[in-house]
């Protein structure tokens, strides 16, 4: 294990918020027994990092010592059960790695966790992917599961506690706890967990977590909740991820559109209108006023940038969404002229693509806004702001790293 001081200066001492904290001593483990060993040697507040991806400042410490995963990056194994296909990952692969691992269908080269896992999945020869697409793709999968990550796939696939099966943590007394849904589960609102010395009693909060909107908010309780659910979205106060199996689904051709809007409250109203059509989109993001303003200007200087068309003038906000490219397709968009008319849309005027290399220019506009912004942040960083941050406070990207500083456990 490697371990030494950090400076002022560390990357590990920052995230993509260009928040900055300060911190004693870095431990970089290899394996889980060295992760044990780190928690039990510091002394003081853990903070636990990975990609540092976040723009919440989750990975940014104030005082004590850095964990980082940075050498969990491995595909463990492949599985079946009841409910379909798992992967077994370590925390600090990413989701742009495990979908190429998919599309590659490589998985078919990992070791099998369930007996015929293997078999049933040649025999079958169908395609997989992982549905929780966040902002960030480079972000860690243990970022992405202590945090809750969600995205534009929420409105079909929820968030990435959905897809958690099961988790392996090592807690705050050096044990480690390897459970998968349906193993623990709370009595109402009392939750114990198995530790060194017994039984620890976590007596869960009394609110209620909504769950009727999109909510990475927060740790997630309710009545006879599954242990699982502490860890996922608790941004690391519980204990720190070594291991997770995460269910994968079937994939499917898409079509990508980008329907263009008059103005911001035009693109909100057909994004609530969207289920009246009864067309259930597989992704679903608008682009603000704002967002489209900053696309353009960055164009003027370099109009090869996001290797797209000039978005319209008239345009002041856009709907981007995929529809499954299948013998609905038609009776879908037929569905959807009407709602998007009522709302200043025109599916005649619109973007649209299905093959590869055109969805992955419509993505990579998609993730130009707040590329741009980073850019812009720096910049006001090194002139004229050098106290400016990047924060985002309502729906974080997933922070591929979370806080541990003072674990209730």
């Amino acid at each position: 294990m490697l371990v030494s001081k950090i400076g002022p200066d560390s990357a590990y001492v920052s995230d993509e918020s260009k928040v900055k904290g300060y911190a004693d001593t870095l431990y970089i483990p290899e394996n889980e027994a060295e992760v044990i060993e780190a928690v039990l040697g510091s002394k003081g507040p853990i903070t636990i990092s990975g990609m540092r991806t976040g723009m919440c400042g989750g990975s940014v410490p104030y005082g004590g010592n850095v964990i980082s995963m940075e050498r969990f990056d491995s595909f463990i194994g492949i599985g079946h059960d009841d409910r379909g296909f798992f992967v077994r990952v370590q925390p600090f692969v990413t989701v742009r790695q495990l979908n190429d691992l998919l599309r590659r269908k490589a998985y078919l080269d990992l070791p099998e966790l369930t007996e015929g896992a293997l078999e049933l999945l040649r025999s079958e020869g169908k395609e997989y992917f992982y549905p929780v697409d966040p902002t960030e793709l480079n972000g860690s999968l243990g970022g992405n599961i202590v945090s809750n990550a969600s995205g534009p796939r929420t409105y079909r696939y929820g968030p990435t506690r959905n897809w958690v099966r099961r988790v392996r943590t090592v807690l705050p007394d050096g044990s480690v706890l390897d459970i998968k849904r349906g193993d623990l589960k709370a009595e109402g609102r009392v939750l114990r967990l198995p530790m060194k010395d017994g039984l620890k009693e976590i007596k869960l909060p009394s609110y209620t977590y909504n769950t009727s909107v999109k909510n990475t908010t927060g740790m997630f309780v309710e009545d006879d909740m599954d242990a699982v659910d502490l860890f996922v979205g608790s941004e690391g106060m519980f204990g720190i991820l070594t291991e997770a199996d995460l269910y994968i689904v079937e994939s499917h051709p898409l079509i990508s559109n980008i329907v263009f809007l008059p103005g911001d409250m035009d693109a909100y109203a057909l994004s609530r209108d969207f289920p009246e059509s009864g067309v259930v989109p597989e992704f679903l993001e608008f682009f603000d006023s704002g967002s489209l303003d900053l696309i353009r200007a960055v164009r003027e200087e370099d109009p090869r940038y996001t290797d797209m068309p000039d978005i319209p003038k008239d345009a002041g906000s856009a709907l981007f969404f995929d529809l499954p490219y299948d013998d609905a397709l038609v009776d879908s968009y037929n569905r959807l002229k009407p709602v998007i008319e009522r709302h200043g849309g025109s599916l005649e005027h619109s973007w649209c693509g299905h093959d590869l290399r055109d969805r992955q220019r419509f993505f990579s506009m998609r993730h130009s806004v707040p590329e741009t912004i980073f850019r812009y942040v720096a910049k006001l960083q090194g002139t004229s702001s050098p106290g400016i941050h990047t924060l985002s406070l309502h729906d974080p990207p997933p922070s591929s790293c979370s806080s541990s500083r003072s674990s209730p456990l």
